[in-house]
């Protein structure tokens, strides 16, 4: 009785050694799924956040091109945030002005502009612009 109680001790110790064996081949598997699935998320935001940045931008450029406005200075502050520094000829000076109420019109927040400088024949504006 005692070499089949030590014969199932033995049995029982190996299935149990293979069991956890098993088990931790599913955890190291789930967490490798896991963190997998995590970075096809991250890159899949990543590719949607690009294109909605360079989205932002190219609508800006439509409408700078529509007002036949030059830029000095383009700084993406964030996503959803950018500043420009803007020149107009002096002929067009009201384009500035037409430039922003295009783009309040077009969905776009949060238009402020320090002050528009004339500076000889040319007129300066720094405007920051949210989406």
């Amino acid at each position: 009785m005692k070499k089949t109680q030590a014969l199932y001790k033995s049995k029982t110790a190996t299935l149990n050694k293979e069991l956890k064996e098993v088990t931790d081949k599913k955890e190291t598997g789930k967490k490798r799924i896991e963190n997998i699935s995590l970075s096809m998320s991250k890159l899949e935001n990543l590719r949607s956040s690009k294109h909605n940045t360079s989205s932002f931008i190219l609508d800006i450029n439509k409408f700078l091109k529509k007002h036949s406005l030059a830029t000095t200075n383009i700084l993406l502050n964030s996503e959803n945030s950018i500043s420009i520094e803007i020149i107009a000829e002096h002929s067009k000076r009201d384009s500035i002005t037409k430039f922003m109420e295009d783009l309040i019109d077009n969905g776009f927040i949060g238009i402020t502009t320090d002050e528009i400088k004339s500076d000889k024949d040319i007129y300066l504006s720094r405007i920051e612009i949210k989406k």
